[in-house]
Order: structure tokens, then C-alpha cells, then sequence
């Protein structure tokens, strides 16, 4: 079913795809659906209020509990009986042009936390990947990966690589929602991802400018990147720090500019590292 150990040089911990969909209708079929949440099965992996709706499973499963799991072992899977109840979903899984496992609709509750923990199954380079697509969602509702948040707007579709370390917390008032799809890595998801790297750089080449004159201003990330004195190590936190921020470039870029224009590249990074 999967494909393992696919490579896609310079692939961050986390993607925004190009792809965009109707959380407001999503969110709107959702508040009409509200018992049919379920409470997630491994209370000690949060506090709070954790719930999921699932709209695929494990083929078969007919138990609460077994069609909320994500099996990693499992190869075989089907739309239960919740995804008819979301016409919107349903709409919004046609545009994956790719082998669809798990899809659960997740809801973290107000002052709700999912503990640090790593889900070793969901990398891209093993052939399995994660995509989040919040519904609601707000600032207050951070979500955690490798230490460092990741900033995710209602409609919009991620990559993240769960694999690493992740945690969440909802500060705010209200639930937060996540449309949530395991998907198996194929050509199609390869060539998305690619696209999407490509796609953000070229819509702006002077991103690693902007980027640049962006960290004048940010102390954490000063503080973040001068202690690195290896160039390499240098390089691949510049390009993972400007992904978090929303400035797309890769590590060719950084090195370019290093190599190209090094006195006056260098100089006004010096200011600020």
C-alpha cells in the first residue's frame, strides 16, 4: 500500500500545500453533528477534553474505540457511517488524488492539552503522511512541533512530519477542530509537495530578502540563530525558520546568497547574529 523511504531534498518538518477548502461550511455541518463526538481512548496522552468523529477507519470496524484508533498496522480501509454526515468532508477528500487511510475530524476542547509525543508511523520518507486541515481554529490553539509552533489558518492543508516531537494546547475559549487525514505517500502527494516548495519560492523570489530583514526585528530568532557557527547547521535553520514564518526558500538559496554576495550578505546578518 505504501511507498517507504521516499526522499524530497530539503523537506521541512512542516508544509503548507496548495490547497484550500470550506471550513466554514465544514464547521457549520460540525455544530450541527455535536453528539456524535467521541472521547479519545488513551486519557493519559492529554488532559482535558479530546474527542474525534471518524470518517475512515479500519474496514470493519464497527466498535467506537476500534474506529477511532489509527492502526499502523493496518492495510485495509473504509468510509464509516460518520462521513455521510459530512457532505463537506466528504467534498473536501476528493481533491486527494491519493490512497486515503485514516480521516478523523479531532476536537480539542477549551484549556485542553494532547501531551508531548511522537507518532514514529507518520513521515513522508516512510511512506505515510499526516495532513492537517483545521476547521476552527485560533491563535490561542498552538500547536508544537520540534519545539516551535506552527501557525495554521482556518481552510488551509499541512504536512506535518508527527514522527517528531509535537504537543498541542488550547488556550482559548472555544474547541478547536482539525479535519485529519493519514494518507499513503504516492506520485500525485510527491509531486504536491514539490510543487508546493517550488510554487511558494517562485510567487515570491525575494522571499530570503524579506526574510532577512525580517529577523532585525525578531529577537527570539536572533537569539534563535547566532550561536550556530556551523554553516550547514546554519543553513538548515535559516530555511526551517523562514517555513515557520511563512518565507519559502531553500537550502540552494542560503548557500547562493553565501556564496554569490558574501561581504554584503553577510554583513547585515552579522548585525542581527
Amino acid at each position: 500500500m505504501t511507498e517507504p523511504l521516499r526522499a524530497i531534498p530539503d523537506l521541512p518538518d512542516r508544509l503548507r500545500l496548495p490547497l484550500r477548502f470550506d471550513a466554514e461550511s465544514i464547521g457549520g455541518e460540525i455544530a450541527e453533528r455535536a453528539e456524535e463526538w467521541i472521547a479519545h481512548f488513551v486519557p493519559e496522552h492529554y488532559d482535558g477534553d479530546w474527542s474525534v468523529i471518524p470518517l475512515r477507519a479500519k474496514a470493519g470496524a464497527t466498535h467506537p474505540i476500534t474506529m477511532i484508533y489509527s492502526d499502523p498496522m493496518c492495510r485495509d480501509f473504509a468510509d464509516t457511517s460518520f462521513l455521510r454526515l459530512f457532505p463537506s468532508c466528504e467534498e473536501a477528500l476528493k481533491h486527494f488524488a491519493c490512497p486515503l487511510l485514516s480521516v478523523r475530524l479531532m476536537r480539542l476542547g477549551p484549556g485542553s492539552i494532547i501531551k508531548e509525543h511522537r507518532d514514529f508511523d507518520l513521515d513522508f520518507a516512510q511512506g505515510v503522511a499526516r495532513l492537517h486541515i483545521p476547521i476552527v481554529t485560533s491563535d490561542e490553539a498552538v500547536f508544537t512541533l520540534n519545539g516551535r509552533p506552527v501557525a495554521m489558518e482556518a481552510g488551509s492543508c499541512w504536512y506535518l512530519r508527527l514522527s517528531d516531537p509535537h504537543c498541542v494546547v488550547n488556550h482559548g475559549q472555544r474547541a478547536r477542530i482539525h479535519l485529519v487525514l493519514d494518507v499513503a505517500v504516492n506520485d500525485w502527494l510527491e509531486a504536491l509537495f514539490i510543487a508546493a516548495q517550488k510554487g511558494a519560492r517562485m510567487q515570491n523570489p525575494q522571499a530570503l530578502q524579506e526574510f532577512r530583514l525580517f529577523v532585525g526585528g525578531r529577537a527570539d530568532l536572533v537569539a534563535r540563530l547566532r550561536p550556530i557557527d556551523d554553516i550547514d547547521a546554519f543553513i538548515r535553520d535559516v530555511v526551517a525558520a523562514g517555513v515557520e514564518q511563512g518565507f519559502i526558500f531553500d537550502a540552494e538559496d542560503v548557500a547562493s546568497a553565501l556564496r554569490v554576495g558574501q561581504r554584503l550578505w553577510l554583513s547585515p546578518w552579522a548585525t542581527v547574529l
